[in-house]
């Protein structure tokens, strides 16, 4: 435990020093970045070595100082974190919606371990040990390790990343087509004890059943059967059987919710409770729910201050209740063809030598058999370590006590599920013949009870820890079995698969997903999406989950109309039978337990215009107190909350041609906001366009939604433009380095930039002749305006002309500032005045005069300040 706080800190010392670093490009560089859906997230897997990488830092080919740890780079399967190619904190962790809440703000790592008691193994395995270890067992156990060194290393059928390859131009994701509808991220690798990896990410990106909400990651393991232990470029067992391979992923939990600031940086959440929790919680089948989550608890209301649900800066808080889970979804066979031939059992036997126990369970014994705990049970970050407390259900003693002491434990079989075995020797555990005799291997801990809780959150009744009066609940009425518990960098959860046994030239397939919702029902139906998903890999095939069959995602461009109002351009696609067009603004402010988040998984489900004619949401936790005067309403952003603005049928599409001629022949058809009175001059606006088709989509995926949904849509993908994949930057991020400016519209367009409502230049004739005024808005300004969106104040300049010079005076004839002013592009003639002076001072209370001077006259007027 005390290795892994070290290597937390030293973590933690490195994301500081980070910030320091010069600039660099936020490009993939070979890593997987997912960004197309509801969903993103950044992947790193272990065998790039193109030098670019903050942390976990460069490979070190060698064993023996390279060490067994499972955050050492080379040891993993994937890292995942905001800091894995750039000191600028680039690459998306996995976040949600659309990339607003990151939830591995120092870490999320799936690895891999053996175990084979083997003489010959050991011997191979001595050589990876600078010092004989404090308990010889640790000879037995490896991380799966890349070198490139080992056999199969820069071999590109077996080390390779898709797309781009492995250098400094690979990584990022594939479209699955041209609809945009799917997208992937692929790598392979061999590894030090014989097995080739190959790892894919998949994201959906319609919001049907919350497809959008979830990634579903496969991992393949082919055991070639030639080991090289050591790493020394020379095979060391051959012929060889994989006795026990287990899986493990550990996201380090923290008390911080992160989002980002405008220059790319990290903002936690520093006053919110975050705990993790097992959710055993049976569904409507009753089927526990399974899976692990990170959790943000309410507060005791007689010991701590409210609201603590979800609030973000001290003082400054709002609702957000978001829920980040995973869990693993089972494992298949796949033939020498590459072929899905059936369910993969785990490596125990029954007497007659059968593999007969189910990688997950199924029914009411869903998750028996895979592993959600935490790591106060495991020992050490080693190979050992990890491995033991990846099975620790199946032994009588592997963690339920939560010592993490090896001598306290007790590694023999656990009687619910064998009827023989020798002690720490999982080859050797028989499976009792008869299944209707098994109970739930119980040698973990995973529920309260039977354990008891170490520091908890109430359960609520009928649970009998509900009584035991423990601090800070969470999710009351919902959360019925499982466990919670308090989170720090001192533990992370672990979820974990396996023992699978793999004999030579033997491939098999594990997957897991991981996601997020509002509160638990709204991860509860991701993960009901991701099972579904699961479900559609059938035998004989290549694997590929099925496709939902959304039409394709038009592609968008929002301009400005000769009315000064917003523009949303679009283009069709095959197989639509209509257009929805979505907007999110700034302005007003909305309340964040009224709107916003309980609404992001049902805001597309309706066909009529108008946020009244939503479906209900998801009802905010009980426990959030909503009189509290900290709690603020908050703006709009380019994730949302989106309104359905309008809906157009491809019988109506003639009725919206793109007047704009120079955009028409890419976008023919244009919708102008002028809808409300919310779009002045000078707000910000985001918007979509989704195509639907008047169907559902067929099985498994239509029991998703209920009858009332009779389409299918295309998702947030195109918001203001955005392509779809990560271009170097975040849609908030205007301060960060390689932020598109209004030099590059293209790139802006591919970034998915916030668009400001604006007035074209005008002619300075005009101006002179009357015929058009100079705006100044809002005048007075009284402490906020209406277009200011965050901690922005500034006032606007309208109907400028395309060059002038304006000057802004105190009552005296002072000179406040003074900005000499070139319109930035053809269509905005617009100015925002920040209110400070020519000396970097901000402006006091008072009246003001402001000159405009052009090439045809000059343009002056009175302005007022009352900011409190």
């Amino acid at each position: 435990m005390l290795r892994e706080r070290t290597a937390m800190l030293t973590g933690v010392l490195m994301l500081i020093i980070a910030l320091v670093l010069p600039s660099q490009a936020e490009d993939p560089y070979g890593n997987g970045v997912l960004v197309g859906g509801n969903t993103w997230g950044a992947y790193r897997p272990p065998h790039i070595n193109n030098g670019q990488f903050l942390y976990p830092g460069a490979l070190n080919n060698n064993f023996v100082t390279r060490g067994d740890g499972a955050l050492t780079y080379g040891n993993y399967i994937f890292y995942q974190g905001r800091h894995i190619s750039s000191p600028l904190f680039g690459n998306p962790g996995f976040s949600w919606p659309s990339g607003k809440f990151i939830g591995d703000a120092f870490n999320g790592v799936m690895g891999a371990t053996v175990f084979d008691p083997s003489p010959e193994f050991r011997a191979a395995n001595e050589k990876n040990f600078e010092l004989a270890p404090a308990d010889e067992r640790e000879y037995h156990y490896s991380m799966l390790k890349y070198s490139e060194r080992i056999p199969g290393a820069g071999d590109p059928a077996r080390d390779f990343i898709n797309p781009g390859g492995k250098g400094l131009d690979g990584g990022g994701m594939v479209w699955k087509d041209d609809t945009k509808g799917m997208q992937y991220y692929e790598a392979g690798w061999p590894t030090n004890v014989g097995i080739d990896v190959k790892f894919k990410v998949t994201a959906f990106t319609t919001p049907w059943g919350n497809l959008d909400d979830f990634h579903l990651i496969e991992v393949e393991f082919h055991n070639t059967g030639e080991a090289d232990i050591d790493g020394d470029g020379t095979v060391d067992l051959t012929n060889n059987t994989i006795k026990s391979l287990a899986m493990n992923h550990g996201p380090t939990g923290n008390q911080w919710r992160m989002t980002m600031n405008a220059s790319g940086g990290r903002r936690y959440a520093t006053g919110t409770y975050r705990g993790v929790i097992h959710d055993a919680t049976p569904d409507e089948n009753s089927s526990p729910w399974n899976y692990s989550a990170h959790v943000t608890g309410a507060r005791d209301t007689n010991t701590q201050t409210l609201p603590g649900v979800g609030n973000t800066q001290a003082g400054n808080w709002y609702y957000m209740d978001v829920i980040h889970g995973w869990t693993w979804l089972g494992a298949k066979k796949v033939d020498e063809n590459g072929l899905i031939a059936g369910d993969k059992n785990l490596a125990f036997k029954n007497s007659a030598g059968e593999e007969v126990v189910p990688a997950v369970g199924e029914g009411d014994r869903r998750g028996w058999f895979s592993l959600q705990t935490t790591t106060d049970a495991r020992m050490n970050n080693n190979a050992m370590g990890y491995h033991l407390a990846s099975i620790g259900q199946f032994f009588v003693d592997g963690g339920k006590t939560r010592s993490n002491s090896p001598d306290a434990l007790d590694f023999s079989p656990n009687p619910n599920l064998f009827q023989s075995g020798t002690p720490g020797d999982e080859t050797s555990f028989v499976v009792k013949d008869d299944p209707s005799s098994w109970s739930m291997p119980d040698g973990a801990f995973e529920f309260v009870p039977p354990v008891n809780s170490w520091r908890g959150i109430n359960l609520s009744a009928p649970n009998p820890i509900s009584s035991t009066g423990l601090s800070e609940p969470t999710e009351v009425g919902l959360l019925r079995e499982g466990y919670t518990v308090f989170t720090d960098f001192d533990k992370t959860q672990q979820s974990s698969m396996g023992p699978f046994a793999l004999e030579p030239g033997e491939t098999i397939r594990c997957y897991f997903v991981q996601g997020w919702g509002f509160r638990l029902t709204g991860f509860r139906q991701a993960l009901k999406a991701a099972r579904t998903a699961y479900s559609s890999i059938q035998n004989g095939t290549t694997g590929e989950v099925a496709d939902p069959g959304a039409p394709a995602v038009p592609e968008i461009a929002i301009a400005g109309s000769p009315n000064v109002k917003p523009m949303v351009m679009f283009n069709t696609v095959d197989g639509a039978d209509g257009y929805k067009i979505y907007r999110s603004r700034a302005w007003p402010k909305y309340n964040p337990w009224e709107d916003g988040l309980p609404y992001e998984t049902s805001y597309w489900k309706t066909m009529t215009p108008g946020a009244e004619n939503r479906p209900a949401p998801i009802p905010i936790n009980p426990m959030l107190d909503t009189s509290n005067p900290s709690l603020i309403d908050v703006d709009g952003e380019y994730w949302g909350p989106y309104v359905l603005l309008k809906t157009i049928s491809n019988a109506e599409l003639e009725q919206y041609r793109n007047p704009r001629t120079a955009d028409a022949g890419s976008f023919p058809y244009a919708y102008e906001d002028n809808e409300d009175a919310f779009t002045l001059p000078g707000q910000t606006f985001w918007y979509y366009v989704a195509s639907y088709k008047n169907s559902r989509p067929g099985a498994p995926y239509d029991q998703l939604e209920d009858g009332g949904v009779n389409w299918i849509e295309s998702g947030k993908v195109n918001f203001n433009g955005r392509s779809g994949e990560w271009t170097g930057t975040w849609p908030n991020t205007p301060n960060h380095a390689y932020y598109p400016g209004s030099d590059d519209p293209a790139g802006q367009r591919a970034v998915g930039v916030p668009f400001v409502n604006i007035s074209r230049p005008v002619e300075a004739a005009s101006l002179a002749l009357d015929r058009v005024n100079i705006v100044v808005r809002p005048n007075p300004y009284k402490r906020v305006a209406f277009h200011d969106v965050g901690t922005e104040h500034k006032i606007l300049f309208a109907n400028l002309p395309a060059k002038a010079t304006i000057t802004i005076l105190d009552v005296s004839g002072q000179i406040i500032d003074r900005i000499e002013y070139s319109a930035p592009t053809a269509e905005d003639g617009t100015y925002f005045w920040n209110m400070f002076s020519k000396d970097g001072t901000e402006v006091a209370n008072g009246m003001y005069i402001w000159v405009v001077e052009h090439d045809r006259g000059v343009e002056k007027g009175m302005l007022a300040i009352l900011r409190n």
